[in-house]
């Protein structure tokens, strides 16, 4: 679904689910913090009204408490508008004062949580749009300007296209580390000849021996050398069986006790 020109957005960071503003907050008191968040300027803007240059800088905005408690939605009241400034301001998340137009907001620290949209903003934007100003409330709400998405900086870039042979290897190795690396060289191994099912029991083999050896995670091969540097070709064949020591002890022993007896123990 495709959400730009619809009004823009916000950057909502998940930690605000562990501050106590939030898991201390009323359901109305949420509801306005993120009306609050919506409402608030994310670049400088000033305007005229009755003769007088009036500024307000990101973050903020004036408007009252009337307008607030009608964009948090149904079941908000004036109140409850009052009473989340009051709490919000002792807490550090905002401040705010009367002035001749309205109420004037300020949400402390505002650049630590719009950052990133400020940043992509300060490129000029091709198309303006121009919208008339209530003289007396809500003057200076102008976030609908954050409508470039595409210049986000926190766009996640496309993965490689792993194959399923590669990815049941991945999931097997005890270190995964160098994913992206490990799949081109793996891709280069094939082309060499190497079966993929071979790569993955190596990588299964390995695993095991760390797990047998209880290997600490420091000393594990990191999944692209244990590729990049051939190291699975020690792991391509099951080991031999190690003779059982206890029998090894026993033979020699006997073998000692023949040869002290004067005894050919090949006769025995």
């Amino acid at each position: 679904m495709n959400y730009q020109g619809t009004g823009g957005y916000i950057a909502l960071f998940r930690c605000l689910l562990d501050k106590s503003i939030w898991k201390q907050s009323t359901p109305e008191q949420k509801s306005i913090l993120i009306t609050l968040l919506l409402m608030a300027n994310h670049k400088e803007n000033e305007w005229e009204w009755q003769g007088q240059k009036f500024k307000v800088l990101p973050g903020q905005m004036i408007t009252s408490l009337n307008s607030i408690a009608e964009r948090a939605g149904k079941g908000v009241s004036i109140q409850n508008v009052r009473t989340a400034l009051t709490r919000f301001q002792k807490l550090g998340f905002l401040t705010y004062e009367s002035t001749k137009t309205g109420r004037l907001i300020n949400i402390v620290n505002w650049h630590l949580y719009q950052g990133e949209l400020m940043k992509a903003n300060n490129e000029p934007n091709k198309a303006e749009v121009k919208t008339q100003q209530r003289p007396n409330k809500d003057l200076t709400t102008n976030n609908n300007d954050n409508n470039v998405i595409n210049n986000i900086t926190m766009q996640k870039k496309s993965s490689p296209n792993y194959s399923e042979d590669f990815i049941a290897f991945w999931g097997t190795y005890p270190k995964k580390e160098g994913k992206s690396e490990a799949f081109k060289t793996w891709q280069k191994l094939l082309k060499e000849g190497f079966p993929p099912s071979q790569l993955i029991e190596a990588g299964k083999r390995y695993a095991n021996q760390c797990e047998r050896d209880q290997t600490e995670r420091k000393f594990i091969k990191k999944g692209v050398n244990f590729l990049r540097h051939r190291a699975f070709e020690d792991y391509l064949h099951e080991p031999e069986p190690e003779e059982d020591p206890t029998k090894k002890t026993l033979a020699r022993l006997y073998a000692q006790s023949a040869v002290y007896l004067g005894r050919d123990e090949n006769v025995l």
